[in-house]
């Protein structure tokens, strides 16, 4: 997601936290109906399930479904089996981009947006000059007074809010190549950052379309495994979300912002929900995306002397090329709404046995 944040998070970031809030996405009064920790929950009485026979309850693995999209609620009524769950993004706490936490204006933010009672989930997004001094020498006095700066921003945010569940978008880093001990080593060295929150976030957006782009084979699946065990590892039994999107990265000059064909989304979610690292899974899936707000954000850019062009013409090739004869922005959108919805259910419904 690197290259597409960069280009959002570039705006001030007072328009960027206004831009969650318009898209519905701090829900400041929403208490997020959420086991948040991998459990069980029963089917229900009479039933029948995976191992069991008729009348007996059955224990089902929970998984929860967050998200970071707007959808329009024609789409996502249908799929309130699985209690889809906005999350509440918390973007850049240093709204100078200088990886200097300016505790006055987050802890503003938070007061003004969630009630001291609030017990929901709050995943803040630092990326920019912060998580690049995160990412830098491991032990050298930058980092460690990056880590610092993460650590603060929570202990911020638990001062208004006690009872929410606070966690880093993107940590532990991501690696599709070169998963090694030098990844690991890195990882490692953000303990401290993870000890402070309730759950981790790692990403794992989707960079190679599967069968076309030159990668070896089962290597996108691999990649997807690979961090699963990662953020476990790490995780000292804390929950574990990792954030999906259902569009290729923008890092893809091929295919990037195309829609991620259903047999290739579905068969990531489905090997994340199948890793286990001594007895623990992941707690649930998060989709991330912005599909209304690219559209809007393409039109305003696609201007060749706009520095956002390439990019502007990126989406908008994207989204023509996937559109039906006479649909419009929202018909189209809320289609692929749709269809990743359903990757989500059947997916999710699998990893339970149903």
């Amino acid at each position: 997601m690197k290259n597409i944040e960069n280009k959002m998070n570039k705006l001030p970031k007072q328009i960027a936290l206004t831009l969650i809030t318009a898209l519905g996405l701090s829900g400041c009064a929403q208490q997020l109906p959420l086991g948040f920790a991998p459990g069980l929950s029963s089917s229900p009485s009479g039933t029948s399930g995976p191992g069991g026979t008729g009348g007996t309850p059955v224990a089902l693995r929970q998984v929860d479904m967050l998200m970071v999209e707007a959808v329009a609620p024609s789409v996502r009524n249908n799929y309130a089996d699985i209690n889809p769950t906005n999350v509440n993004m918390i973007n850049y706490p240093d709204p100078n981009d200088d990886g200097w936490l300016d505790d006055a204006y987050l802890r503003n933010y938070i007061q003004s947006n969630f009630s001291p009672s609030f017990s929901g989930i709050m995943v803040i997004d630092w990326e920019g000059v912060g998580m690049q001094r995160l990412f830098s020498n491991v032990g050298s006095p930058t980092q460690i007074q990056q880590i610092q700066e993460y650590v603060r921003a929570i202990q911020v945010i638990k001062s208004v809010c006690p009872n929410a569940k606070v966690g880093y978008y993107a940590l532990p880093s991501r690696a599709y190549w070169n998963r090694n001990s030098t990844w690991q080593a890195l990882n490692s060295s953000l303990a401290p950052i993870f000890e402070a929150s309730d759950a981790l976030f790692p990403s794992v957006y989707t960079f190679y379309k599967e069968g076309v782009d030159p990668t070896p084979a089962g290597e996108n699946i691999a990649y997807i495994e690979d961090n699963m065990r990662e953020a476990l590892r790490l995780a000292n039994g804390k929950p574990v979300y990792p954030f999906f999107w259902h569009r290729f990265h923008n890092a893809n000059a091929n295919f990037g912002m195309m829609s991620v064909p259903s047999s290739q989304f579905r068969a990531g979610l489905a090997a994340a929900l199948n890793v286990s690292l001594s007895g623990k899974t992941i707690a649930g899936l998060v989709w991330w995306g912005a599909d209304t707000y690219y559209a809007s954000y393409a039109v305003a850019h696609s201007s060749p002397s706009d520095p956002a062009y390439t990019f502007s013409m990126m989406i908008l090739n994207a989204y023509a090329s996937e559109k039906l004869p006479g649909e419009t922005d929202s018909v189209y959108i809320n289609r692929i709404h749709d269809r990743v919805f359903g990757d989500f259910r059947a997916t999710i419904r699998a990893a339970q046995g149903l």
